[in-house]
C-alpha cells in the first residue's frame, strides 16, 4: 500500500503491547547463503502451516507478455497484457484460469492510455486509466462478469504529479474510497478522501483534510493531522483507534485488526545504505530487519510478506505463530507477494529475469 507519510509507531487502542525477549537471528548463519535480513521472530518450518505448490503461468498470451496483477482465486489470476516497447505498452487485462490454462478478455485499454489496477472487490475491478500525453487521470470500474466498463471519477489535473496519486483505493460494501487533491492558487493545498456509491452512481466528499484509506476488519482508517500538534495520525470513528505516526513510514498494510508497515529505520554508516525494518504498528514491535530495500508490503489473515531487492531465499512472517517461515529453500531470487482472499501468489524472479511461480495455500 503506497503511503506519503512514514510514521513511528504509538498506539492508542485495545491491544496489548507484546514484548519479544527472542534473541535475534541472522539467516546467514543458517549455511552458507548471505541474507540481508535479522528476524526478530523464531525461524519454524512451513509444515502444517503452509502449502507452496508451482504453478504454470505463460509467458505470452495472444503475442503479448504477461504480468499477473491480482489473486482473484486458487484458480483464477487478473492478468495484464503489454507489448515490450521501450516504455511496456499496456493493452489490455483479463482473466486466465490456471486449472485449464484459458484466458478470458475483461477490457482493451486504448492506444495513448496506461492503466494501473487498484482493487477488487463485489465482483469489480477497480483501476486508474491515465492519459499518456496529457497526464490527465481516471478512475474507473470494469464488471467481472459482463465486461462493462464504468467512469467513476476524474481526478484534478495536478493529481498525477502528487504524492496522493500514490496513495491506495478500497472498496467495501458497495463503496469506493479514493484520494484527490484540494487545489488553490498557492498549489496544492491539501488532499480529501472521497466515496463513491455503486448503487447511485454518485461521488462525495468522506472526510476532509484526510487521505490513504485502508481497511480493517472493524472499518476504515486513514491518515489525519494534529494541526496543532503537527503530528500525523491514522483514525478511525468505526474501529475507535488511533495510531500516531512520525515521518519515518513508507508503506501501510491492514490484515484483520492489525496493520504492518515498513520503516525508514536508519542509514548504515559503512555501506551508506538506508537500514529498514518491517514492524506491527498494533502490537509496537520490530519483526524484521534488511540491510538493503523491501517494499510492496503486503499481509492477509496467514502471512505478511514484501518484495525483497537483494536476491533472498522467499521468507514470510506467519501471523499465527508469530514466526518466520522460509517458504523454498533452493529458490534465492527477487520475491513478489499477490495476496488474495484464501491463497497467495509467490513470484520468483531470477536475475536472468525468468520468472517461476508458486501457488501459497494454508493449512486449517
Amino acid at each position: 500500500m503506497s503511503g506519503i507519510f512514514m510514521c513511528m509507531i504509538f498506539l492508542c487502542s485495545c491491544r496489548k503491547t507484546v514484548i519479544s525477549n527472542y534473541e535475534p537471528e541472522d539467516l546467514s548463519a543458517q549455511d552458507e547463503y548471505e541474507s540481508v535480513y535479522q528476524l526478530n521472530k523464531p525461524l519454524v518450518a512451513k509444515d502444517g502451516f503452509i502449502k507452496i505448490e508451482p504453478v504454470n503461468l505463460p509467458e505470452y498470451i495472444n503475442n503479448m507478455k504477461t504480468a499477473p496483477s491480482k489473486v482473484m482465486s486458487n484458480t483464477d489470476i487478473l492478468i495484464i497484457l503489454y507489448e515490450e516497447k521501450t516504455v511496456p505498452v499496456i493493452k489490455e487485462t483479463g482473466i486466465y484460469k490456471i486449472d485449464t490454462g484459458k484466458y478470458s478478455r475483461l477490457f482493451e485499454v486504448c492506444e495513448g492510455r496506461t492503466i494501473s489496477i487498484e482493487c477488487v472487490d463485489d465482483g469489480f475491478v477497480i483501476y486508474k486509466e491515465t492519459d499518456t500525453v496529457s497526464n490527465a487521470v481516471r478512475l474507473k470500474s470494469c464488471d467481472i462478469k459482463t465486461g462493462k466498463t464504468t467512469e467513476i471519477y476524474n481526478f484534478r489535473p495536478q493529481y498525477n504529479s502528487s504524492s496522493a496519486s500514490l496513495n491506495s483505493i478500497v472498496s467495501q460494501n458497495g463503496k469506493i474510497y479514493f484520494d484527490d487533491i484540494v487545489y488553490d492558487s498557492g498549489g496544492v493545498a491539501g488532499v480529501n478522501i472521497m466515496e463513491y456509491d455503486n448503487e447511485s452512481g454518485q461521488v462525495s466528499v468522506y472526510k476532509e483534510n484526510s487521505q490513504n484509506p485502508v481497511l480493517l476488519d472493524c472499518g476504515l482508517m486513514y491518515i489525519s493531522k494534529d494541526r496543532d500538534a503537527g503530528l500525523f495520525f491514522l483514525e478511525s470513528s468505526e474501529c475507535g483507534q488511533k495510531i500516531y505516526l512520525s515521518e519515518r513510514i513508507s508503506t501501510l498494510a491492514p490484515a484483520g485488526d492489525e496493520i504492518y508497515c515498513i520503516n525508514n529505520k536508519s542509514n548504515d554508516e559503512q555501506t551508506m545504505r538506508t537500514v529498514w525494518s518491517i514492524n506491527s504498528l498494533s502490537d509496537n514491535e520490530e519483526l524484521l530487519v534488511s540491510s538493503n530495500a523491501v517494499d510492496r508490503l503486503t499481509a492477509d489473515e496467514h502471512i505478511v510478506a514484501w518484495r525483497n531487492f537483494t536476491a533472498e531465499k522467499p521468507i514470510v512472517y506467519l501471523r499465527e505463530q508469530d514466526s518466520f517461515t522460509v517458504l523454498l529453500d533452493d529458490e534465492v531470487a527477487y520475491n513478489t507477494y499477490l495476496t488474495g482472499d484464501d491463497c497467495t501468489l509467490l513470484i520468483c524472479t531470477h536475475e536472468d529475469y525468468t520468472s517461476t511461480y508458486y501457488m501459497i495455500s494454508y493449512v486449517d
